[in-house]
C-alpha cells in the first residue's frame, strides 16, 4: 500500500529493483504470481499498473483498494476498513483463497 500512483508505478515497473523488471528471467523460473495493490490511487494508473502486469508475462495482477473510516471519539477507537478488489481475467478463480486470508 502505497501513497500515491508515482510510487506504485516505481515499485513496479520504473525503479532499478522493480518487481517487473529487476530480475525478470530468475522471477519467469519461478512460476505466476498474484501481484496484489492496496493503493487507494487514480484508476488510469491502476489499469496502467495492471497492463504492465499482464505483459511481463510474470502473473496476475489484482487491484485491492484500501478505504479507512474512522468513528474516534474521546472515550473509543473504531475503525472501518473496507477492501475492494477487482481481478484480471482469469485471476479470480485461480487465487480467491488469496483474498480469503488478507
Amino acid at each position: 500500500m502505497l501513497p500515491r500512483g508515482e510510487h506504485v508505478q516505481h515499485v513496479f515497473y520504473t525503479g532499478a529493483n522493480s518487481l517487473l523488471f529487476a530480475n525478470l528471467e530468475t522471477a519467469k523460473t519461478q512460476g505466476r504470481k498474484l501481484f496484489i495493490d492496496c493503493s487507494t490511487i487514480d484508476a488510469a494508473i491502476t489499469r496502467e499498473v495492471g497492463e504492465q502486469v499482464k505483459q511481463s508475462g510474470l502473473g496476475d495482477f489484482a487491484d485491492a483498494a484500501v478505504s479507512v473510516r474512522d468513528f474516534s471519539s474521546l472515550t473509543t477507537t473504531k475503525m472501518l476498513l473496507t477492501q475492494c478488489v477487482g481481478w484480471t481475467d482469469g485471476s479470480q478463480s485461480r487465487d480467491t483463497h488469496s483474498h480469503d486470508r488478507m
